[in-house]
């Protein structure tokens, strides 16, 4: 059995972050991963020479985002763009004035959303719609890209703490790239070694992974909490209060779908387009990723609560697509990749946690 100072369990950002801060202490330091590569959530795949974030993308509150300072530290060129979100989407199917109304649905639901955080019981987002609204199905559609849930699954209260200052900045080589690019050189690490267990019963910690067993002083977690609410990594004896919050703090879900376009002359570059403005549906963003050149390939970013299953049939994303429901597509210059599948080329990935976005804690659930 190894005996080691510190195990970092999980290789993702936060595992990274603590090899980085703990590579010049005088400790002998291990970071166990269950994937085959480090980042976590973050992963920058290559595909003809251009880099493609299959996980997050964005450094939000990126004025403020440590990865922002790690990025230029380590030559990461920034893209400061401002995102497409930011700017009025093509009036195809969306006019100025139609935008303009959602415009204002908007604002004045999450007005209610602040007002309703101050209150001591939580309540689901849903409840502060109004009914019958026409933007309706539009909001919700929209917040499960930005939340990761629909606005039924999201917590007032737990939405009110998201700091957000509005500034988002892209990472050109990737944000997978950045955090691997991070990992410290002189810290050993073992991929492929998911940790089933860790026993705290005695002196030293003994972790448990199918590749064997190590015996640490300190143990520094960084799982997402899906991973310690389904009990996937087990303690002994038992931590129930940390399994509880674990479980009242689920992390949303946000599955990207790559397309390919045959003529991307047809989409305008640099803006959103919208599919039915007024019915519950899919939500997507497309991006262009092409450095201003005409391409063939997008991007297309889906998070809709229906969809959010370890397999999904590229059928059904074909034809809600194609059914115009409720979706919004965003052109921009960014680099993309697309595989073929049967009939359609659409490429999916399966990976649960690397689809997973921030935090969104259970509404009416004591945290």
């Amino acid at each position: 059995m190894h005996e080691i100072d510190v195990v970092i369990i999980g290789g993702g950002a936060a595992g990274v972050a603590a090899a980085s801060r703990l590579a010049a202490a005088a400790l002998s330091v291990l970071v166990l991963e269950a994937r085959d590569r480090s980042g976590g959530r973050a992963w920058t795949k290559h595909t003809g020479g251009f880099p493609l974030d299959l996980g997050c993308g964005w450094l939000h509150s990126a004025d403020e985002n440590e990865w922002s300072a790690i990025a230029k530290k380590l030559g990461f060129e920034i893209d400061p763009t401002p995102p497409p979100w930011a700017r009025p989407a093509c009036q195809i199917g969306f006019s100025a004035e139609d935008q303009e109304d959602f415009g204002t649905a908007w604002n004045r639901f999450y007005a209610r959303l602040e007002e309703a955080a101050a209150q001591a019981v939580d309540r689901p987002a849903a409840e502060f719609l109004v009914p019958n609204c026409r933007w309706n199905g539009l909001l919700n559609a929209i917040s499960s890209y930005i939340n990761g849930v629909e606005l039924d699954q999201l917590s007032v209260s737990d939405h009110s703490l998201y700091h957000d200052t509005g500034v988002n900045w892209r990472i050109i080589r990737g944000y997978g790239a950045l955090i691997e690019a991070y990992f410290p050189s002189g810290i050993a690490v073992e991929l492929g070694s998911p940790v089933t267990l860790i026993d705290h019963s005695g002196k030293r910690l003994r972790i448990v992974t199918p590749l064997g067993q190590v015996s640490a002083k300190t143990a520094i977690i960084t799982v997402p909490p899906s991973i310690l609410a389904c009990e996937s990594l087990r303690f002994h004896p038992p931590l129930y209060e940390k399994l509880d919050a674990a479980d009242a703090l689920p992390l949303g879900l946000a599955n990207k779908v790559f397309l390919r376009v045959d003529d991307a002359a047809e989409l305008p570059q640099g803006t959103r387009l919208f599919g039915a403005i007024d019915r519950a549906g899919p939500a997507a963003i497309i991006y262009d990723r092409l450095e201003g050149r005409l391409s063939k390939d997008t991007l297309a970013e889906n998070s809709r609560a229906g969809w959010s299953r370890r397999v999904m049939d590229h059928s059904r994303v074909s034809q809600s697509i194609r059914s115009r429901r409720c979706w919004d597509m965003t052109c921009e210059n960014n680099y993309t990749q697309s595989q073929n599948l049967p009939g359609e080329e659409i490429l999916l990935r399966a990976d649960r946690t690397l689809c997973e976005s921030r935090s969104v804690g259970c509404a009416c659930s004591t945290r």
